[in-house]
């Protein structure tokens, strides 16, 4: 299904931040980034988390309002395969389920080897990147000498 919202975009300290007004500031639906289409694909993909979080758990979605005219209008697509494929763990969570420290999670998801997402102030890490992870082990090494 896809669903509209308006998000608002203001520049802070050289970048670009916005967020949903119409979800709770504590949902985490606010992101940001160095130029304009950065921050509205950042915006976009935390909506895309924060609406399969509320359809997993059965909340109602806020009504969409929309400024005249709107600053910017996101259409985000959800469906049931994006539901179960975002569920999420924490950074605690993770490490204990791959059996590393809560550092080296943060490193996997810089790194892109893990999915993570900032939903209500909190990083989360997708369940599905942590299996995948845990199908497919890095090979065990030492790191050279410099």
């Amino acid at each position: 299904m896809t669903y509209v919202y308006e998000a608002i975009l203001e520049r802070v300290d050289g970048s670009w931040v916005g967020c949903v007004p119409v979800f709770p500031s504590n949902c985490g639906v606010s992101s940001g980034g160095d130029n304009i289409k950065e921050a509205v694909e950042n915006i976009a993909a935390a909506l895309r988390f924060v609406i399969a979080d509320y359809i997993e758990q059965g909340k109602k979605l806020p009504r969409a309002v929309f400024s005249n005219p709107p600053q910017v209008v996101l259409c985000v697509e959800v469906d049931n395969l994006f539901v179960e494929s975002t569920k999420c763990l924490t950074v605690t969570q993770a490490a204990e389920e791959l059996g590393v420290s809560r550092g080296r999670i943060s490193q996997l998801i810089d790194s892109g080897a893990l999915d993570g997402t900032i939903v209500g102030g909190k990083r989360m890490i997708t369940i599905a990147s942590v299996n995948e992870r845990k199908k497919n082990p890095p090979a065990a090494h030492r790191p050279r000498k410099a």
